[in-house]
């Protein structure tokens, strides 16, 4: 795994350049794509540690850096979906509308496909499960074998988003202000039946919100105004192909 490790380091950094005179596309899809690709190879180590044993001598820097990034490696997930769905929202009149089907519909479709197949399996290998069990992991309440909680999470993220904006009749700030107001709630809520998984990288997504908001102005003081201003761009496409969601 360290291996591993040290080969996606390396692609990081095949055809990476520096930009010293401001960037303004670090927050574009396709370089969200590419950053949210090297997450999702350490997502997929992540997962794979947690069905094989490895020797605690000879991966120690890969249990180390595991052990440090834990829920980390998705608060870009997080972040980046906030900052779509607001961009989006500005864009788009009709956005909202169309939300349960382009965002929560969508995902959870994608999701329940995967449930489905996990069924299966433990049908196949008899494994025992209940039918409480297998319906409320369609929605990732529970699980049957598969991990839940950032489908549970990113589900709520985008339901809060469509009420929201729905009650503020597209008041940006607003609508801001009352999904911002939910996801509060959902934490508080939330971690009295769940695991801290299950909400300590939402608040993420509020960021991603507002940041969207927020961008035009943080670039005028930062990415144009100082020339110490740094961004990395570049990188390997195999990592924009990597990323799932975004």
């Amino acid at each position: 795994m360290t291996i591993v490790l040290i080969t996606v380091f390396f692609l990081i950094l095949w055809r990476s350049r520096i930009c010293n005179n401001g960037y303004d596309g670090y927050m574009s899809r396709e370089q969200t794509q590419m950053i949210n690709g090297i997450f999702i190879i350490l997502v997929f180590l992540r997962h794979f540690n947690q069905y094989v044993q490895l020797n605690a001598v000879i991966e120690v820097p890969f249990l180390y850096l595991n052990k440090i990034f834990g829920q980390l490696i998705v608060t870009t997930f997080m972040f980046y979906s906030g900052y779509g769905v607001m961009t989006s929202i500005m864009k788009e009149h009709n956005y909202v509308n169309r939300m349960p089907r382009r965002r929560i519909f969508k995902t959870m479709l994608l999701f329940d496909i995967a449930i489905c197949l996990y069924v299966v399996m433990n049908l196949c290998l008899n494994i025992e499960m209940t039918w409480k069990q297998i319906i409320l992991s369609f929605v990732g309440w529970e699980g049957v074998g598969n991990s839940t909680w950032y489908i549970l999470a990113i589900l709520m993220m985008y339901s809060f988003t469509y009420v929201g904006f729905r009650i503020s009749r597209n008041d940006l700030i607003k609508g801001l202000l009352i999904t911002t107001f939910f996801i509060a709630g959902y934490i508080l809520v939330i971690r009295k039946f769940k695991d801290s998984q299950y909400y300590n990288t939402v608040l993420c997504y509020a960021f991603g919100l507002w940041y969207a908001i927020a961008k035009k102005k943080i670039d005028s003081k930062i990415l144009y105004n100082n020339n110490w201003w740094i961004a990395w761009g570049g990188g390997s496409d195999c990592f924009r192909n990597l990323c799932i969601l975004s």
